[in-house]
């Protein structure tokens, strides 16, 4: 799904605060901690705009530190409203900058909005808010709510947050022993520090979540000898009344159920599931089977049988399902589960598994290119199989794919940290065959014009009771920017007395997703227009026809889409499915930027790694839609996968691609809190040199001729001669 791309440009959040300081993160609960002196009774507000990172602003620093010298003070209300970068006083502001005071320990009396802009008011320092035991717990909740549960911050700040204007002896020893009775921990040690030293304070429960790292219970792995394998899998078979599509099927089933680590790379259409489904039938009473899968649509579709023992887990499963879902798991009611990357992501989750009655004996990733950055759709959520099948005692791994060159091969089993040898003799079973019911044809074409009359003409020649899909390279791109999108393919169509025709891409809601979706299986609409995001992986109806609006970036994803036609046609018969490409030479160009744009330049990386170490406006590491923080105590950089309010945004390609060249590196493991996952950067160097942006611009070039390369190859396929020259490239592509 080629609408996940490496690059992303960096986005300042409406949210960010006025004085410039980073707003950090908020989990969605409330505060543990009860403000019992707050006048409105309830919980306090959390107010970033002035305390973040427990840093407030200067001038509110300077308010603080004078009623906590003296105890009590009195300031005329403009003064105090001027600490807060304001001068008139709204109603909200009453709620804010008295919550914010109180926060801090402050008493205001009387009221705000009872006394004039020159009044006077009293500032009191309420003595029982500075209760060691009080703080602790309050700083330790505020902590569970950050990322990773760690802060960084000026050691000033720190003693400001505990009621001390100034350094002293008494100062650290309270906060030595506000931080024991929580067991919030601080480094470096208070015995070095300097008042704007930065410290670093990690919560309990992040301590505690790194030490269980390596910790997790072993499952249990059944290991069938192979001459059992073979019957278990030939009786499953037969059971079901079938029959094997191909010996490279039978090898990958039998591979399975013996429990050995197997890629598989079978073309699309060639029974990839019945391999995890005929074996987890079989080792039913042995544990779960658990397949990882990206497309919703396919655990809809392999699900509507209602089979018993078998069940998903996805973003369209409602709380109360969910529940019992879990629940089931737990006492082990199923054999087979599908479950998404982001799923499995979960902390609870993986606790069933690995806690309950129900455990992991096999292991399927589905459409395992989604691993690679090479793949067609580098999905962050990926990242997080290593660590999951670690905790999950390492069962046996099937990784199944239609389309994996040897580079994407390498490179998944590289992330998922397998012991897997991707190549021809080791653990690979790779069946690329020319599917003879397709038939490959290519129409040049010069301009959109004549693009729509002879897809017009196409497929009015295949007839009104034939099915097809029409694939596009643009979602949603606007009207009159040369570039035709599915809406606009679609009302062509539709004008021209072609339809009705559903739309399918990946910006659509998904309840449309499946409601356009359905309409194009059922028989409602014959024709669909796509991005290649519709397809993969669902049972379709038998596709007559396929036509590509554009030509396609590579023959691998060319060869993915066609290969969603042709279902269940005989090529002896002669039933053909027809393919076909409107290829205009100029749209070399188009697709060449669209790919190419979403390659990381050099300067961006470069850019992006110094933001990370010296943060940008205030911000110390960049947070974006996988919250990234940067904890230069130890090291490492925290990538959580829940996307939270985003300040900016980082792309884990970024990252990937300083670990190439070592300025990062990924740990092992990630880190669990709370509900969040963390993919974990130990930062090796600190200073990017001449020799490391080379490298980069190095790796940036390389990669743009690949891309070119892989367009190269296509463009070969659309100007050859015939179909045999056009299979011949496809097998070159495809066998290695």
């Amino acid at each position: 799904m080629n609408e996940h791309y490496e690059d992303d440009p960096m986005a300042n959040s409406r949210n960010s605060p006025r004085s410039g300081k980073p707003k950090l993160p908020r989990h969605p609960r409330k505060p543990l901690w009860r403000q019992e002196e707050n006048e409105s009774g309830g919980e306090p507000l959390f107010h970033p705009r002035f305390n973040s990172g427990f840093e407030p602003a200067d001038g509110l620093r300077a308010l603080l530190s004078a009623v906590y010298t003296r105890g009590r003070i009195a300031k005329p209300r403009r003064e105090i409203l001027s600490a807060f970068g304001y001068q008139k006083l709204g109603s909200r502001l009453i709620e804010t900058v008295t919550c914010c005071l109180n926060e801090r320990g402050v008493r205001l009396s009387p009221r705000l909005e009872r006394v004039g802009l020159d009044d006077e008011i009293c500032l009191e320092r309420v003595e029982g808010h500075f209760a060691s035991a009080f703080l602790g717990t309050r700083l330790a909740g505020e902590l569970s709510f950050l990322a990773a549960g760690r802060a960084r911050l000026r050691y000033r700040d720190l003693l400001l947050f505990c009621g001390f204007p100034r350094d002293s002896q008494d100062a650290r020893q309270f906060i030595a022993d506000m931080l024991r009775s929580t067991r919030v921990r601080i480094e470096p040690s208070l015995g070095t520090l300097a008042s704007m030293d930065w410290v670093h304070l990690s919560a309990p429960s992040a301590v505690e979540a790194t030490d269980r790292d390596g910790k997790c219970p072993r499952c249990s792995v059944p290991r069938l000898s192979r001459r059992l394998a073979e019957q278990s899998a030939e009786s499953g078979l037969e059971e079901k009344h079938s029959r094997w599509l191909s010996g490279s099927q039978r090898e990958l089933t039998v591979r399975f159920l013996e429990g050995r680590n197997t890629f598989g790379v079978l073309p699309t259409g060639s029974g990839k599931s019945l391999c995890f489904q005929l074996a987890a039938e079989q080792l039913q009473g042995q544990g779960l089977t658990l397949v990882v899968s990206p497309l919703i649509a396919l655990m809809a579709d392999q699900n509507k049988s209602r089979t018993a023992g078998v069940t998903f887990l996805n973003s369209t499963v409602t709380y109360e399902e969910l529940r019992e879902r879990r629940k089931g798991l737990w006492n082990g009611s199923y054999h087979l589960l599908y479950v998404t990357p982001e799923q499995l992501g979960s902390e609870s989750l993986l606790r069933i598994l690995t806690e309950g009655r129900g455990k992991v004996n096999r292991v399927a990733i589905d459409e395992a290119h989604c691993v690679s950055e090479w793949g067609h759709s580098f999905r962050v959520e990926y990242l997080l199989l290593r660590d999951a099948l670690a905790r999950l005692g390492r069962p046996p791994v099937l990784l199944l794919t239609a389309t994996a060159p040897p580079e994407v091969r390498k490179d998944v089993v590289k992330q998922l940290g397998i012991e897997l040898v991707p190549r021809r003799g080791g653990d690979l079973i790779i069946d690329h065959y020319r599917r003879e019911e397709l038939e490959p044809g290519v129409r040049s074409v010069k301009g959109r014009r004549w693009k729509y009359e002879h897809l017009r003409k196409f497929i009015k020649e295949r007839g009104k009771q034939t099915r097809g899909i029409v694939y596009t390279r643009f979602a949603t791109a606007g009207r009159e920017d040369g570039r035709e999108n599915c809406q606009e393919i679609a009302d062509y169509l539709e004008s021209h007395r072609l339809g009705p025709v559903a739309i399918y891409h990946g910006q659509l809601p998904t309840d449309a997703k499946g409601t356009e979706q359905e309409r194009f299986t059922e028989g409602d609409a014959r024709i669909i227009v796509a991005t290649n995001a519709f397809g993969l992986g669902i049972d379709l109806p038998k596709i007559d026809w396929i036509a590509h609006f554009y030509m396609p970036p590579s023959l691998l994803d060319y060869y993915q889409e066609i290969g969603r036609g042709g279902r269940g046609m005989e090529s002896a018969d002669g039933d053909r499915c027809e393919c076909l490409i409107l290829y205009d030479p100029d749209d070399r160009e188009l697709v060449e930027g669209l790919v190419q744009g979403n390659i990381a330049g050099a300067e961006k990386i470069a850019r992006r790694f110094t933001q990370l170490i010296d943060g940008k406006g205030g911000q110390h590491g960049l947070r974006g839609p996988h919250e990234v923080l940067y904890d230069d105590a130890q090291k490492v950089l925290l990538l959580p996968f829940r996307p939270m309010k985003t300040q900016y945004t980082v792309r884990i390609a970024h990252l990937l691609a300083l670990q190439e060249i070592g300025l990062v590196e990924r740990l092992p493991t990630n880190l669990f809190h709370g509900d969040n996952v963390y993919a974990q950067f130990r930062v090796k160097r600190e200073e990017l040199t001449i020799a490391d942006q080379r490298k980069l611009e190095t790796r940036q070039e390389n990669r743009r001729q690949i891309v070119r390369e892989r367009l190269d190859a296509m463009q070969r396929f659309c100007e050859a001669s015939d179909n045999d020259v056009r299979w011949s490239l496809l097998d070159q592509q495809f066998s290695a």
